[in-house]
């Protein structure tokens, strides 16, 4: 399963630019929500939510089941 998931890391995050509009709106709005705040992402694909709205939070983990 992890091998799985590994060769599929690098194509989702390719992927999620078609979306890139979406995401900017996200971006930019969930850091005032998670302002102070602990937060854990599990399941964060290829980490760019953490990447773009963790300077906000006190403390954010992030995980995945693959390295990539």
């Amino acid at each position: 399963m992890k091998k799985t998931w590994d060769l599929y890391a690098p194509i989702y995050k390719r992927a999620m630019k078609a979306d890139q509009k979406i995401y900017d709106y996200m971006y930019a709005r969930i850091p005032e929500v998670i302002e102070g705040k602990k937060m854990l992402e599990i399941a964060t694909g290829p980490g760019l939510l953490a990447k773009h709205v963790g300077h906000a939070a006190s403390e954010m983990i992030a995980t995945d089941y693959s390295e990539e």
